[in-house]
C-alpha cells in the first residue's frame, strides 16, 4: 500500500512513555525528501519502507520532460539532465521495523 502518511504511538527504546510516530511524504526531519512510503504488516511487526532523495526534483523533472517534448536540446536541457541524474543517484531506501507489541492504539494510514 502506497501512503501519504502513517501515524501511530509506540514505545521508544531511549525515551519514556509513548511517542507519536509520524512518517509522511515531503521533507523529513533528516532533511531528505521522502518520495514514497509503503507499509508491510505481519503478525509480529509493522515495517515502513521509505524512499528518499537529497531534494525534491519533481518540478525540475516535469520542466525537463516538457522541454524535451517541445524539441529543446540546448545546453540548459543537458545540464538539467545531468542534475536529475545526480539527484536520482542520491536515492536511499530505509526500512523502519516496529514490533507490534511496542505499538499502542490505532495505526492511521492515509493512502496516496
Amino acid at each position: 500500500m502506497n501512503l501519504k502518511e502513517i501515524k501511530f504511538y509506540a514505545q521508544h527504546p531511549t525515551k519514556e512513555g509513548l511517542i507519536e510516530t509520524v512518517f509522511r511524504l515531503g521533507q523529513g526531519p533528516c532533511k531528505r525528501w521522502v518520495e514514497r512510503l509503503s507499509v508491510e504488516i505481519t503478525l509480529a511487526a509493522l515495517t515502513i519502507v521509505q524512499e528518499s532523495h537529497e531534494e525534491d526534483y519533481s518540478a525540475l523533472e516535469n520542466d525537463y520532460y516538457k522541454r524535451l517534448r517541445a524539441g529543446a536540446l540546448d545546453t540548459e536541457v543537458r545540464a538539467m539532465n545531468e542534475h536529475l541524474h545526480r539527484l536520482r543517484a542520491t536515492r536511499e531506501t530505509k526500512r523502519f521495523v516496529y514490533k507490534l507489541e511496542e505499538i499502542h492504539g490505532r495505526i492511521t494510514a492515509i493512502e496516496a
